[in-house]
């Protein structure tokens, strides 16, 4: 599939994503959740209704890279919207 966004384009994470991410949190310690797993649903609940902008694209790949206020990140394209005409951020 090819991803839909190319570099420039204004995104936001789609609704779904921090509540389907949260919803991993709930299986048990065996299931080798680490510091890191919860670092990242935070950045995601902090990016939650922020708007961003696609700054790299990845050849055979869904991995985008966003530039937010706060830094980049990397996610999968299927994570993302296309941000509003008014962007929050």
């Amino acid at each position: 599939m090819k991803n839909p966004y190319k570099i420039g384009d204004k995104v936001k994470l789609r609704a779904d994503v921090v509540a389907r991410h949260i919803k991993s949190l709930n299986l048990p310690p065996q299931a080798g959740f680490t510091t890191t797993t919860f670092q990242w649903h935070a950045t995601l609940r902090a990016l939650a209704d922020k708007v961003g902008t696609v700054s790299r694209l990845f050849d055979k790949s869904k991995h985008t890279n966003v530039d937010f206020a706060d830094g980049t990140i990397g996610i999968d394209y299927t994570e993302l919207e296309n941000a509003d005409a008014n962007p929050t951020s």
